[in-house]
């Protein structure tokens, strides 16, 4: 997996793209396009048994063990 990527296509462009509409779960975010997109942010996907949602997820690797207080970080290697 990459540190950092570029997406600066807007919501209306990734929906005409992938037909899929967005769903955003959370009242109080929402996405914009970045040129910094990197792990632990908020990102869309779309999830092969629901193909017409796209939807944000956080972005990384957490593994279960992680969530000790030590470990606050996401591996992206």
């Amino acid at each position: 997996m990459c540190g950092r990527y570029t997406l600066t296509i807007d919501k209306k462009t990734i929906e005409k793209r992938f037909g899929g509409k967005f769903y955003i779960a959370t009242a109080n975010y929402d996405w914009a396009p970045t040129y910094n997109a990197a792990p632990s942010h908020m990102l869309p996907i779309m999830r092969t048994n629901n193909p017409n949602v796209i939807e944000l997820a956080r972005w990384g690797l957490f593994p279960e063990e992680w969530q000790h207080p030590t470990r606050p970080h996401p591996r992206i290697n």
